[in-house]
């Protein structure tokens, strides 16, 4: 008997901090469209960290081509090529509201670096609440085959591997770091296509 009150009474607990929670994050996304610069901002930039430069800053210019060169062959000539659509995907290109929480909820990871758009991982949770011009954007990629060729750049970040030399390129872990939007675009497509 006490057994059983005691697993209710942690449902009811569950259940309670769930929806404080929920209203809590319907409340912060509101802040968004009164004022974005109040508390929003200043949780955002408090989860940035202080700026150093990057390792790719401190070589010689010489050293990191080389360095980028060998993790990273390949033929940059080629031009950017368009997929025909399978016939669902052109029938059913909208994107609605739910597709959208969904997919930046399977992201996860708020405190992830930012790509080269300097937005933090932080931001991309308002994405599904205020993104209605994002929505549209990804809707319209869908619809004509096309990824935009902003979200193919990203910001190289060279990680040192621990008592290797410097100026090697097997010395360092390449990380690609791409804009918070690119994620969720790439991420819709990939749920789409596992359908």
């Amino acid at each position: 008997m006490l057994r059983e009150n005691l697993r209710e009474i942690k449902r009811e607990m569950k259940a309670l901090i769930r929806d404080a929670k929920e209203k809590a994050w319907t409340e912060f996304v509101d802040t968004l469209n009164k004022d974005p610069w109040a508390r929003p901002y200043k949780l955002v930039m408090g989860r940035l960290k202080p700026w150093t430069p990057p390792i790719t800053e401190t070589l010689e210019p010489e050293a990191v081509e080389r360095i980028v060169a060998e993790l990273f062959p390949g033929d940059d000539d080629l031009p950017p090529r368009r997929y025909e659509l399978p016939a669902p995907w052109r029938e059913n290109w909208q994107m609605k509201e739910e597709e959208m929480v969904w997919v930046v909820k399977r992201i996860g990871g708020v405190a992830k670096a930012p790509g080269p758009d300097r937005i933090p991982g932080a931001a991309k949770m308002a994405i599904p609440h205020v993104g209605e011009d994002i929505r549209e954007l990804m809707e319209g990629c869908l619809r004509e085959g096309h990824f935009p060729e902003i979200w193919k750049k990203a910001t190289l970040v060279l990680i040192p591997k621990e008592g290797k030399p410097a100026g090697l390129p097997s010395s360092y872990k390449p990380i690609c770091l791409i804009d918070e939007s690119a994620k969720v675009f790439e991420r819709v497509i990939a749920d789409r296509i596992g359908k």
